[in-house]
Order: structure tokens, then C-alpha cells, then sequence
């Protein structure tokens, strides 16, 4: 929570950041924190200040015990609640950030392990409005629905290295066709008509 009040302006975002304490501080993650909880906390206050939430840090040492796992059930609880985020941190700087071990690589461009589990799907821009997406990392697989608008262009984020062999996608709600550009990493949904469209994707 917080106790600031909305500033009077417009064209805000709140942009607030989330650490775990017991990730944070005892350096191992178990699953009993429940994510759901703080973030969706963080959407309320974005929702009753009428603007949007971009939680603009989070992250995990890499030394710490649990740390894919963890960030795999942060980006699930991300998903869920439809919030935007910003993980700390990509830098090749030789000097590690307050010593903080945060870093995706290292001073030589090396990548953690953790880099994994930021190569995931997400909804890069959809042409309407999102009703829910989840991605599963184990399977590459994913499913998006959203009330659409008619002959909108809905992008769907599919990075190469998760995808190597491409992506399929089925349609099983709405009147909506499917393409996958390899180019800009992107599965594309165009849609004739507004309505409720559903998709399924993942490796063929």
C-alpha cells in the first residue's frame, strides 16, 4: 500500500517497485509467499487512481536459493493480474550495481540461468480489450483472450530462441486469423469483426 495521494496530473502511470523480503534479504524463495496479494494491491491503487500500473522493478539475486522458480511464479501472478513490469537488471557494467548480484549478465556479457525465464510470450499489443492471458513456460504454450475490435491487429510477443522451430496458434472463439513473422518476433491476430477472440499457441 501506499500512503501518497494522486498527484494532479494527467498522463500518469504508477509506477511503483516490489521486492520480496525473504527472497530479498534470506536469499531463498520456497513458494509460501503468496505473489497475488502485494501486486494485486499495487493494480488497486493504479485502479483507484484511474491510471495505468507499471511496476517499474523487480528481481532476484542470482545466488539466491529458488530463483528460477520464483521468477517464473512472479511472471504467472504478472500475467494474472494483466500488470506491465520491468525486471532488474541487463547491464555489462564491470562495477555490479551496490553489489546487489541482480544482474541477467555479467561483465562480460555472459547469461545467468535466469535469462530463461525472461524469454517468455507476452501480449505486445492488442487491439481491443484483454480479458486474460497465461503462459506456461514448461510447455510454450499459451492462451489470450480479449474482446476485440474489428479490423484490429493484435501482437503477440514470440522470441525466437523460445520458439526455434516457429509457433501455431488456434482460433477457438471470434473471427480471427492467424500469422507468424519470424522478423519481428511477433504472432499476429488480425480480427474482421469486433467481438470475443480466443487463441491458443505454442511450438508445432
Amino acid at each position: 500500500m501506499t500512503s501518497l495521494e494522486r498527484p494532479q496530473a494527467e498522463g500518469l502511470i504508477f509506477g511503483p517497485h516490489y521486492y520480496d523480503l525473504t527472497v530479498m534479504f534470506m536469499e531463498e524463495w520456497t513458494g509460501g509467499t503468496d505473489l497475488s496479494e502485494p501486486l494485486g494491491r499495487w493494480k488497486a491503487t493504479a485502479g483507484g487512481w484511474g491510471v495505468p500500473a507499471l511496476l517499474g522493478e523487480f528481481g532476484v539475486r542470482t545466488t539466491c536459493v529458488g530463483a528460477a522458480e520464483y521468477l517464473r511464479a512472479f511472471y504467472a501472478v504478472l500475467d494474472e493480474e494483466l500488470m506491465h513490469a520491468t525486471i532488474w537488471e541487463y547491464s555489462w557494467d564491470p562495477v555490479d550495481w551496490n553489489n546487489e548480484r541482480y544482474s541477467l549478465v555479467d561483465k562480460d556479457g555472459q547469461e545467468s540461468f535466469l535469462i530463461e525465464e525472461v524469454m517468455r510470450a507476452f501480449p505486445a499489443a492488442v487491439a481491443g480489450t484483454i480479458e486474460s492471458f497465461e503462459y506456461n513456460p514448461g510447455t510454450r504454450s499459451g492462451v489470450l483472450s480479449f474482446e476485440a475490435q474489428a479490423d484490429g491487429l493484435t501482437e503477440i510477443a514470440v522470441p525466437t530462441r523460445t520458439f526455434p522451430e516457429g509457433v501455431e496458434a488456434t482460433i477457438t472463439s471470434g473471427d480471427a486469423h492467424w500469422s507468424h513473422d519470424p522478423a519481428s518476433l511477433r504472432l499476429l491476430l488480425r480480427v474482421e469483426r469486433a467481438g470475443r477472440v480466443r487463441v491458443h499457441f505454442g511450438p508445432p
